[in-house]
């Protein structure tokens, strides 16, 4: 946790906005934490991830695993395993909208100082996001979508249920 709580406050230092810690432990294997947080330009963007990467290489020793996207690209990710990183440009940010995709997640918003404030959400309301996302990426990509889905409501919840996409579309 030290790592991800140190990269919140390195984000806000740089003046990155609604940075997010999400505790993504009990919903999923690939990290344990994804600190997401916006850059209002590009510049802003870099200047994020070159402080990001000098300061958790000089402090913890770590390189991150595998970068990602470009600042220009409006989304940038850093894997440093047990952690990842997301940087977005506004838009790209309200277009993912990881926080509504991880929504089983316990998140912890920083404030406009960087200190943490915790907010928690459980399952039913991750079943519930995804069902949403669910019936907007069915209408947009259609049948594919509907496994992916489905996949990941059976990883949240642990059942094998099935949710009929198309009712809910009616």
């Amino acid at each position: 946790m030290s790592l991800a709580r140190r990269i919140v406050d390195l984000a806000s230092d740089k003046q990155a906005s609604d940075i997010v810690l999400l505790d993504i432990r009990g919903v999923s294997l690939i990290a344990d934490y994804f600190v997401i947080s916006t850059a209002g330009n590009e510049r802003q963007a870099a200047a994020i991830l070159k402080d990001l990467s000098e300061k958790l290489l000089d402090e913890f020793g770590r390189k991150p695993l595998h970068t990602e996207g470009k600042p220009d690209s409006g989304w940038v990710l850093l894997d440093y395993g047990d952690v990842i990183v997301h940087v977005f440009s506004p838009t790209q940010r309200a277009f993912y909208n990881l926080e509504q995709l991880w929504a089983a997640a316990t998140m912890t918003e920083a404030d406009s100082i960087g200190r943490p404030q915790v907010f928690g959400a459980g399952v039913s309301l991750g079943m519930l996001a995804g069902i949403l996302i669910g019936s907007l990426v069915t209408l947009w990509l259609g049948e594919a979508a509907i496994d992916l889905i489905h996949r990941m409501l059976d990883r949240l919840s642990g059942k094998r249920e099935r949710v009929n996409f198309e009712l809910l579309l009616q």
